[in-house]
């Protein structure tokens, strides 16, 4: 699903910069630039995707740990209120 969602983004950036009319300019550009250049880019766009992932993922475990967290408060809550119940 993801990379249905990639294919859309690129697919409707291409269409915006082509009304713009920015393709050319940006051909042009990249053939001006060195072929280390190319890897500078590529790294630079690389590094992004990774620290888009990392953050979600770091939120993915953020939320898993709270949910932990909130079962465990949840279970002493409904054993304090049996204990209770056992003593009335």
């Amino acid at each position: 699903m993801r990379a249905v969602w990639l294919f859309f983004l690129i697919v409707v950036l291409y269409f915006f910069f082509h009304l713009m009319g920015w393709v050319g300019v940006m051909l042009s550009f990249l053939a001006t630039v060195p072929a280390w250049g190319y890897f500078i880019i590529a790294g630079i766009v690389f590094s992004g995707y990774k620290v888009i992932e990392g953050v979600l993922e770091d939120k993915r475990a953020d939320y898993e740990h709270i949910e932990r967290e909130g079962q465990v408060f949840l279970d002493r809550m409904e054993e304090e209120r049996k204990r209770r119940k056992e003593v009335q």
